[in-house]
């Protein structure tokens, strides 16, 4: 299961009143080799949907196995914003 910071839902809510669609989900996917996100209507053939959030959360198909389990958090350090997503390391 994947864990949103309140701190990323922040950052990620205030990006999408800036810059895209009020009803818009965030995509993550790849992009020269980094993972990155940007806005969506809706999710593309094979994302995958993530619950839990107060928006949709769609992760490509190339990163989905990188997202479980994976935390979604906010680095607000330095006058930088950006978000990060780590993976739990824990075994099962």
């Amino acid at each position: 299961m994947v864990e949103i910071t309140p701190r990323a839902e922040d950052l990620l809510l205030e990006l999408r009143r800036q810059h895209a669609d009020q009803a818009d989900g965030v995509l993550f996917k790849t992009d020269a080799g980094k993972v990155r996100f940007t806005f969506a209507s809706a999710a593309r053939p094979n994302d995958r949907v993530l619950e839990g959030a107060p928006f949709p959360i769609f992760v490509a198909p190339e990163l989905a196995d990188s997202f479980r389990d994976a935390k979604i958090d906010a680095d607000v350090s330095g006058g930088s914003r950006k978000i990060v997503v780590t993976r739990s390391r824990t075994s099962s």
